[in-house]
């Protein structure tokens, strides 16, 4: 393989870890030397602040800020069924990355497989960060999952938007809404 399909393929490579990581060690062999460095995937706070400021959503007043930091990394993703990447996620595929970095949870990859590890809280029962949102969307069974954030904002993967925030009053998402569940 020569020299710059080799790098090609190790900046794609990259670039997927780096969705899911802060930063990523590299090492790798080339004309019999060995390079390693790291490479750092910075965030500017002040830009993080500021994009959720036009959520109405205060990240000082997070419980656990690294969740904000997390699904800012994955905003704009583009939704690809069943997809685990920064080319593509869907929404429990979503859930499933943010719980794994901000809690450090395994999660089923499948929205309907989420409901069944979560303590499912009662129907008026107030929302907490990080709380799983579940809606039946498809044929009256759980087919949509997200994440709570606050002020009845929630983060998710949606199939027209990608990954994106919305609010649980807008009237499809109240239509759709089955319930919510905390992770144990």
């Amino acid at each position: 393989m020569n020299l710059k399909i080799s790098f090609c393929l190790l900046y794609i490579t990259l670039c997927g870890l780096l969705a899911a990581q802060d930063s990523v060690v590299v090492s790798t062999t080339l004309r019999d030397s060995v390079y390693t460095f790291t490479i750092t995937n910075s965030i500017d706070s002040a830009k993080v602040d500021s994009f959720y400021k036009t959520k109405q959503i205060d990240v000082s007043l997070a419980d656990n800020p690294q969740l904000y930091y997390e699904v800012f990394k994955w905003l704009g993703t583009k939704y690809c069924y069943a997809g685990t990447s920064s080319s593509g996620i869907d929404c429990s595929g979503f859930v499933s990355k943010i719980c794994k970095m901000v809690y450090g949870k395994e999660l089923p990859h499948s929205s309907a497989g989420m409901f069944t590890v979560c303590q499912p809280l009662p129907q008026n029962d107030v929302l907490a960060e990080g709380d799983l949102v579940f809606f039946k969307i498809k044929k009256g069974r759980i087919s949509h999952v997200g994440i709570y954030l606050q002020h009845g904002k929630f983060a998710h993967a949606s199939i027209y938007s990608g990954v994106t925030i919305n609010d649980l009053s807008e009237t499809y998402y109240q239509r759709y809404f089955f319930r919510a569940g905390r992770l144990e």
